[in-house]
């Protein structure tokens, strides 16, 4: 067995390749914001006002330039200051993002620009965001556009829920390019690794085989209408949750993404209702066996039936989901997935509720996905098929089942590659620093853990 001693400050063995990732924070070039009561551009002011008043909207424009930046971009971040709050209800923004700049002396909101943006929607709860950065993964949509000729884009941020309550008082104030917190666009060369919620802008289609009322959409349950502070859910039903009016199990409640999708877990609210002023608790009405379908077709599945090939399986037949508690601290659970990677349709095949009725529904479900270190292929998770194992004892990562001559690289969590090794037999011994690290062998990567 063959042991390498290094330590990641000083240098590495003969071999190893170090380099450091590239990054960029940008201030806009101009940010403003437009009133549609009285149809004005205002841009001199500290703070940037929303609003989602009905004809006293309130709508944020951002424009930034790209020239400076040498790098093409692979991952980036929009980050925006709250400095107040005017309602202690939780809010939803949408970042819609576009190529080009708009902002110009003659930007009104008549002629704001409402077309053809990509849209990023981030949810924060209004007690929590006061004097914080607000962050919008809008990475997808940067390295989606070629910036080599047009280096500028711009970015419009609006209120989607809920209604302002005032013709008068802004919903949220932004910091400006004139505050000391201005909105920073943060640009990398390499993904971040982590995990990232998939934002509610990323679901093309949803669809659900039983009849609802539109209080019962099931765009309720995607939409984070519902949420509150720290990952808690209203007890309400109507336009907070996805339910049925009546159906035969097993109910189908089906998501197509618009681009593929490696989800590495779910978080789940089941039905938290308590109905009327008798508190009649309707948890019971809550999804308890259910079995999860992912699909990488893009044809239109709806009508496809859960035995077709197009379809796999990735849970147990009947997976248990655990009933809401009928209370305003309910947090609901974390569902961990495997086996679903470039996912364009996920499928719920609800088989029971916790009732003698065919009444079901979920409060609110959160998509997440997991970001690896560049240079690393799909399917990072397979560990069987890399048919590699990890063990770390006393600081000795150790790597073994290696195909002999073959290279070894591992990452550190940020994504920089720390050492790069050809192994000529089948095992290999490394002695790190705690942490986690990425390894790649055998033409897979895994994550390791080193005590």
């Amino acid at each position: 067995m063959k042991k390498i001693i290094f330590t990641l400050i000083m240098a590495v063995f003969a071999g190893a390749t170090l380099y450091a990732a590239e990054s960029a924070t940008l201030n806009p070039v101009k940010d403003g914001f437009v009133k549609q009561s009285d149809n004005t551009y205002y841009d001199a002011y500290q703070n940037m006002e929303l609003s989602s008043y009905l004809n006293a909207n309130r709508e944020i424009f951002i424009d930034y330039d790209l020239t400076g930046v040498s790098f093409t971009p692979q991952h980036a971040t929009l980050k925006l200051y709250v400095n107040s709050v005017s309602s202690a209800t939780p809010f939803i923004l949408a970042a819609y993002a576009q190529t080009g700049n708009v902002i110009t002396e003659s930007l009104t909101f008549t002629t704001r620009p409402t077309t053809g943006q990509q849209k990023n929607v981030d949810i924060h709860a209004a007690q929590d965001s006061v004097g914080k950065w607000l962050t919008f993964d809008v990475s997808d949509f940067v390295k989606s556009k070629d910036f080599s000729t047009n280096k500028l884009l711009y970015f419009r941020i609006v209120v989607l829920y809920p209604p302002t309550t005032s013709t008068t008082s802004p919903l949220i104030t932004i910091g400006s390019n004139e505050s000391a917190n201005k909105p920073q666009l943060i640009l990398s060369d390499t993904p971040v690794p982590g995990i990232y919620e998939v934002p509610y802008a990323s679901i093309e289609t949803l669809y659900s085989s039983v009849p609802y009322v539109a209080a019962g959409n099931p765009t309720h349950a995607f939409s984070g209408a519902g949420l509150l502070p720290e990952m808690k859910h209203v007890t309400a039903g109507d336009n907070m949750v996805w339910r049925n009016s009546s159906g035969t199990y097993p109910i189908k409640l089906m998501i197509k993404f618009n681009q593929p999708i490696n989800i590495s877990k779910l978080h789940i609210w089941n039905m938290n209702w308590l109905f009327g002023t008798g508190s009649t608790d309707y948890t019971d009405r809550g999804v308890n066996g259910v079995s999860l379908y992912v699909s990488t077709s893009t044809d239109d599945m709806t009508a496809v039936a859960l035995t077709d090939g197009r379809w796999t399986k990735i849970s147990a037949d009947g997976f248990q989901l655990t009933r809401a508690t009928g209370s305003v601290s309910y947090q609901g659970e974390d569902v961990v997935i495997t086996n679903a990677e470039n996912v364009r349709w996920f499928a719920f095949n609800v088989l029971s509720n916790f009732a003698a009725t065919n009444y079901v529904g979920m409060s609110e479900v959160k998509f997440y996905k997991e970001i690896f270190p560049a240079s690393t292929p799909t399917g990072l998770t397979d560990i069987a098929k890399a048919a590699i194992s990890i063990s770390s004892v006393d600081g000795i990562l150790s790597i073994s089942n290696i195909s002999p001559d073959s290279r070894v690289d591992l990452f550190n969590i940020q994504g920089q590659l720390i050492c790069s090794e050809v192994v000529k037999g089948t095992n290999l011994e490394l002695q790190i620093p705690a942490g986690i690290y990425v390894v790649k062998a055998n033409g897979k990567a895994i994550k390791a853990l080193n005590r």
